[in-house]
């Protein structure tokens, strides 16, 4: 039984603690995002004699650890005291920022200007994010900016005393099981249904008189879940989507599912059946439990969101989780995650992959309540990454034709293969679109290098060439590599070829990331720590890879110095691999050894487990794989990784990566060192799609030609991905993707093309015109031109200054079209010196402004009706009401094409309140009224007369 402090009450001008000894009752709220709370009820009994009189407000309470403030709410005839304390944190709410800015921050910045002047501090643990824009921010309380952050940037907190700790995600996973009629008396299920919307109109295009004319495209949407709800809900529509590019139903009911958010929110409070004394096992709000209900065929992993307790009452917890974002998740389909659901789909190669892909919003839109939402984004990221498979596949998917001849039909350059059986061993060639390429190499028996030389001399041209066959032995297999160089000089020409050729064993990353941030160190050792006489070396790398080097001399004393990767969060238990790739031009330096290793760390930072391998002997000059793989030991909070040499000796390190689990995978980067999402889809896109095979051919050529036609340099890559069965034989479908980079010049052009498969991109510049083809081109920083022609010009804001004065401009951003224009102020305008004029989601509107700021006049016109200001007088136009006003005396003039109040007649009202009186004319009547006297006159025409 876990032994609970009991406790105390401090005086806050004195500081005097006492212990709180006898209490009625002890209840601990605790909820996400917000300061914990604690209700209890003290007695005036002789056990509080001491403690009584200092239950007053404002002083303080201890209990574990943390302060809370006192409010006695209620104090009864027989000196009942009820309480509520709350965490000294909420004193944020109290605190006001009275500086307002209006920029663009990160996390930190937004942060640092919230406890700007405040006595409280603040930890930052979240990954870093882009900035995001704030306007006047500040002005008011520190806890509401800190909810805005919170909800701004998806970010989690805890309060911690004086201190707020930020984070991702706050909370573990835990094996706790909550089953309903086990351990489990009732569960309450309440549904959020504020933000949800069933239905959607979207207008498409409109067809220009060059594409011929015709009406706007329209598409009206419902959800399938519609008729499902209650009535009085089911009529709610989303806002109108307004987008020129969309002209078909497919990409219509695409955009219109997106915009639709027919799911509801559901928090579920579970209440416990059996009370355990001992919660030190309990989940604590942020952790991750199972829920398991039969009735509601429930069976989640959900997150807390808030739980109540009572540590000193044999009183159960009461549990609340959501499913808010991914805090309830269902676990049946969570073991069919949307990365496993594409690979399945991709091994039968047919038409269902797309339309498992198509059909992926559907599927999430027909989950019903009790079941797990995800993410949209989720749903659209599969879809691409599905289509991006297949074009993969398409490009570069191929079969092996195994013959003793040479084949010749059906074949496409740079993709077609062939396994010549008639020579042993059987080797692959590649169509290079002129003639078989060897694509692979031929191994030597042993382990090491063979060099051969041939030097050919004629009377018009010396060649040279060198051919090195290397194989070595690497952890994750065998390993060869042949590197041919060929030098061929004549009379009128020059020529340099280099050939590359590896052969090594593959293993798919998918599913497997990289912990490491700025593991290929392309901009700097940002994300690295490292140890003196270490750094960043951009002239030695590993296949085109920056690395880190260590280079130690003279010390007498053992040093560990190298480098050491981020800490990133780790769980007990879990298994963590760790590798890369090492090298050391003189291995006679190193004289206790090199060690590659993983730390583990608790939460107050103390390493607590530093295993690690040792990865001599090393080769000069031979880059080594190196691995090792560790279980988190119990009290893991965070892990990183770590390589260096124990005391002298040079050492280079490239392509480190942490991962989870127990064996390396190929290299790959950090999902957020990835510049963009498109990149991010493209990289595992190709995992899947390589995902079945365990064998790599990787082939480099660089090429250099000078002749009189002129200069050529080419750099070209094949990449073979075959699967090599358990008799040795090869499968039947193998992968091959061919690039190439390619610069021509001469004393006319230069032409720079790259092509990967069958995609190919081109800039081709001559002394008239510059041409760029390609699928994507991207420009960035500042960008002039004297003239832009082209069907579309799509971005998020374009601005047209007055180049007289850069304060008049017209802007289009956002869907809208923004123009400023400064005047003289003078009676005509209404003495308004700022002019803007806009269109916005069909409204038009030009408003007029002092030079106090204040507003002279507008106009509005939309296709609902009009409003008019000139000050002091304005008029409104609607489809059946025109009212013109004069705002200082409230004097108006009102014309209706039908009046309820009037028996749905057309009329005309004349509005006088400062005199009382109004006429109302009717197409039957005309009524004068006077308020201040009290009558009325009509003149009424009726069947017999008026």
């Amino acid at each position: 039984m876990k032994r609970v402090e009991r406790a105390k009450i401090e005086q806050l001008s004195t500081g005097d603690q006492f212990h709180l000894v006898d209490m009625q009752q002890f209840e601990v709220i605790e909820g996400k995002n917000e300061p914990s709370s604690i209700r209890f009820v003290v007695p005036d009994t002789e056990m509080n004699k001491r403690v009584y009189p200092y239950v007053e407000d404002r002083n303080l309470l201890i209990f574990e650890g943390q302060y809370y403030i006192i409010l006695v709410t209620h104090q009864d005839e027989l000196g009942f005291k009820d309480c509520d304390a709350i965490q000294i944190s909420a004193e944020l709410t109290r605190q006001i920022q009275s500086r307002k800015i209006t920029e663009y921050l990160s996390i930190d910045e937004a942060l640092s200007h919230t406890f700007d002047g405040s006595n409280f501090k603040f930890i930052n643990r979240c990954s870093e994010q882009n900035q995001l824009h704030f306007e006047n921010f500040g002005g008011e309380g520190r806890m509401k900016m800190i909810r805005k952050i919170l909800d701004r940037f998806d970010i989690e907190c805890i309060f911690d005393n004086m201190t707020v700790i930020f984070a991702d995600r706050i909370g573990k996973t835990t094996d706790k099981l909550y089953k309903f009629g086990y351990n489990v008396n009732a569960i309450k299920k309440t549904t959020d249904d504020n933000n949800c919307s069933f239905s959607v109109l979207l207008l498409g295009h409109t067809p220009s008189e060059e594409e011929g004319g015709g009406p706007q495209f329209t598409y009206y949407y419902e959800s399938p879940l519609k008729y499902k709800v209650p009535e009085f809900l089911r009529h709610r529509q989303a806002d109108n989507i307004e987008d020129d590019k969309i002209k078909d139903n497919g990409t219509a009911l695409e955009r219109c599912k997106a915009e639709v958010n027919d799911i509801p929110v559901i928090s579920i409070t579970v209440d416990h059946k059996e009370a355990n004394f001992d919660d030190s096992n309990e989940p604590k709000v942020g952790d991750k439990a199972i829920l398991q209900h039969h009735k509601y065929n429930m069976d989640f992993d959900v997150r807390v969101v808030k739980r109540t307790r009572y540590p000193f009452e044999q009183t159960p917890n009461v549990y609340e989780f959501s499913n808010k974002r991914d805090e309830l998740v269902d676990r049946t389909e969570e073991q069919k995650k949307w990365t496993a659901d594409i690979l399945s789909i991709v091994k039968e190669l047919d038409q269902r992959l797309l339309d498992e892909s198509n059909n992926y919003t559907d599927r999430i839109n027909a989950i019903t309540e009790e079941k797990a939402v995800k993410a949209k984004e989720e749903s659209e990221a599969a879809k691409k990454l599905a289509e991006l498979v297949k074009e993969n596949q398409k490009n570069f998917q191929t079969a092996i034709i195994e013959s003793d001849t040479e084949p010749t039909q059906n074949l496409e350059p740079g993709k077609s293969l062939w396994l010549n059986t008639s020579e042993e061993p059987n080797m692959l060639y590649l169509w290079t679109g002129t003639e078989w390429s060897k694509i692979g190499v031929n191994a030597p028996e042993e382990i090491g290098a063979v060099t051969k030389v041939n030097f050919e001399e004629t009377m018009n041209s010396i060649k040279q060439s060198v051919e090195t066959v290397e194989k070595t032995q690497t952890a994750q297999g065998e390993q060869l590599k042949q590197a041919q160089s060929t030098l061929e000089t004549q009379a009128e020409a020059i020529k340099a070829k280099v050939t590359i050729t590896e052969v090594g064993n593959y293993v798919s990353s998918i599913g497997m990331s990289n912990l490491i941030r700025n593991s290929l160190l392309k901009t700097d050792s940002s994300h690295w720590s490292l140890a003196p006489n270490v750094s960043r070396d951009t002239f030695v790398t590993y296949n085109g890879a920056y690395t880190i080097k260590t280079d130690q001399i003279g010390l007498t004393a053992d040093s560990w110095r190298g480098a050491i990767s981020e800490k990133v969060p780790a769980v007990a238990g879990e298994d963590f691999v760790v590798s890369g790739w090492f090298m050391t031009d003189d291995k006679s330096k190193i004289d206790k050894g090199l060690r590659l290793e993983v730390e583990f760390f608790n939460a107050s930072g103390t390493r607590i487990a530093a295993p690690n391998v040792d990865f001599l002997p090393l080769e000069n000059n031979v880059w080594k794989f190196v691995f090792g793989t560790f279980k988190a030991p119990v009290g893991t909070v965070f892990v990183d990784a770590r390589f260096y040499v124990i005391r002298n000796g040079r050492l280079w390190a490239s392509k480190m990566m942490l991962q989870r689990g127990t064996k390396p995978s190929e290299f790959t980067e950090n999902a957020a060192d990835i510049a963009g999402k498109d990149e991010l889809l493209s990289q595992i896109a190709e995992k899947v799609a390589t995902a079945d095979y365990n064998k790599k051919i990787e082939q480099i050529d660089r090429d250099i030609t000078a002749n009189k036609e002129g200069i050529t340099l080419a750099a070209k890559k094949t990449e073979v991905y075959t699967r090599v069965e358990s008799d040795g034989k090869y499968a039947a479908d193998a992968y091959v993707k061919e690039m190439e980079a390619r610069i021509s010049v001469n004393e006319q052009s230069i032409l720079q093309t790259v092509k990967v498969g069958n995609v190919i991109s081109s800039i081709n510049q001559t002394a008239e015109a510059i041409q760029i083809e390609a699928k994507k081109i991207n420009l960035k920083g500042a960008v002039t031109a004297d003239s832009i022609a082209g069907k579309l010009l799509e971005g998020i804001t374009i601005r047209a200054r007055d180049p007289n004065d850069n304060n008049n401009f017209t802007e289009m951003s956002n869907g809208r079209i923004f123009t400023q224009g400064f005047q003289t102020p003078a009676q005509w305008n209404q003495w308004s010196k700022k002019v803007v004029t806009g269109l916005e989601k069909g409204l038009f509107y030009s408003r007029g402004y002092k030079e106090d700021g204040s507003q002279a006049n507008y106009v509005e016109i939309a296709a609902w009706g009009a409003s008019f200001n000139t000050g002091n007088d304005g008029a409104t136009y609607g489809s059946q009401t025109f009212t013109i006003l004069d705002k200082g005396q409230r004097k108006s003039i009102t014309a209706k094409s039908y009046d309820e109040s009037m028996g749905w007649k057309p009329t005309f009202t004349i509005d006088n309140p400062q005199s009382a009186e109004l006429v109302k004319i009717t197409s039957n009547a005309i009524y004068f009224y006077n308020m201040n006297k009290n009558y009325k006159n009509e003149l009424v025409t009726e069947d017999g007369g008026s």
